[in-house]
């Protein structure tokens, strides 16, 4: 592999002789490889003093492309000095936008600065949309008002946003489709969050569909339709991922009120499902469901149980279930993807060999309920 090139005196010497901007970038190209190619020489300490002057004197002096081209070959670099990034950071578009983005070297506090004295929104959507976000920098962005940034910053799974946070989301902007859009495609909201959503949503929802739907549908039907619809739009939110054909599914078995409950998750043997739901009925955020029903003691399902204020008699019925979906997720350890949707017929198998002779009260009606769907 060919060596960088050894920065010298010359450079300077280059730089005061010729200061067009087609020089200016060969010395930027020629510094910035010994920053970024770990394979180069690394610069001695007399150097990188030469480097950092060389950098100072190009932002201040030198033209927006030879800055932005500077940007752009150290937005991922950890060594240059902060105070060099932070001029890159509030310089114009094309300088700013590649170590907003991409820079390491920049702190909370300075992009929290940014974002508050700044009223460039490409710098606000830049921020947004960072690999990693913090809550305090989220809940700034939130308050800036921008929907494209907060419709941004919602879109990207790296974001750290607090319920507080997201509650002024839903308090300013219920209304925007593609910040909704964003928020259903995210999922995994608190609950208390995705409902107030649904709040706000629902009545563009109802319109939508009953427009949708007028003259095909009688009231009784469409206004089973719309519950359905709202449910299942609900569930997104608080992180159901799912297949158009299991949302069919879902949709078909969600019960005269349109509400899913755990027992329709387990009779159509879709695990994840069975996890929202838990989480919704005891208003535990999915995150904990998921560590609770992973507790192999059983205590932690017993406890999850009791705070869904489901019935008492079932809970021995589902706990087996229970065990028996998990057996069956630990039989694809082999696998490298896991499939947590099971067929009725492989828990109910599953669910007689863990109970042997053991009588568990109502398995048998748990059982009746898998077998009703199949012939559904």
């Amino acid at each position: 592999m060919m060596k960088a090139m050894k920065l010298d005196h010359n450079d300077v010497s280059s730089l005061l002789a010729d200061n067009t901007p087609a020089n200016q970038i060969g010395v930027v190209e020629k510094m910035s490889h010994q920053y970024t190619d770990q394979s180069g020489e690394p610069f001695n300490s007399e150097q990188s003093v030469l480097a950092e002057d060389i950098f100072r004197l190009l932002m201040k002096n030198a033209e927006t492309h030879v800055r932005a081209a500077l940007a752009q070959n150290l937005k991922t670099a950890g060594n240059v000095p902060r105070d060099i990034i932070l001029s890159m950071a509030k310089d114009v578009e094309e300088v700013s936008m590649p170590v907003l983005t991409f820079s390491d070297v920049l702190t909370e506090a300075d992009l929290l600065e940014i974002i508050q004295t700044s009223t460039d929104e490409t710098k606000h959507l830049a921020i947004a949309g960072r690999q990693v976000v913090s809550e305090k920098i989220s809940d700034a962005l939130v308050e800036t008002g921008r929907e494209n940034v907060v419709a941004k910053l919602v879109k990207n799974e790296g974001a750290a946003i607090a319920e507080t946070t997201f509650n002024k989301i839903v308090d300013r902007h219920a209304q925007n489709e593609a910040i909704v859009q964003s928020m259903i495609e995210r999922g995994s909201l608190p609950i208390a969050v995705a409902e107030k959503m649904m709040e706000k949503v629902s009545g563009v929802i109802r319109d939508k569909l009953k427009e949708k739907y007028e003259g095909q549908l009688d009231s009784s039907k469409l206004n089973k339709v719309v519950e359905q619809s709202l449910e299942v739009a609900t569930l997104k939110l608080m992180g159901l991922k799912t297949t158009d054909k299991q949302l069919v599914g879902l949709l078909k078995y969600l019960g005269e009120t349109g509400k899913l409950s755990p027992f329709t998750a387990l009779c159509m043997g879709d695990w994840h499902l069975f996890e929202v739901s838990m989480s919704r009925l005891a208003r535990v955020p999915l995150k904990n469901v998921k560590l609770l029903l992973s507790d192999k003691s059983g205590e932690g399902f017993q406890l999850l149980y009791l705070k869904s204020d489901l019935p008492e008699s079932m809970m021995e019925a589902v706990g087996l279930a229970v065990k028996a979906m998990l057996a069956l997720e630990m039989a694809q350890s082999n696998n490298t993807i896991k499939i947590m949707q099971f067929s009725p017929v492989e828990v109910m198998e599953k669910m007689s060999e863990l109970s042997g002779k053991q009588d568990v009260p109502n398995v048998h009606y748990l059982m009746t309920m898998m077998q009703h769907h199949l012939r559904a």
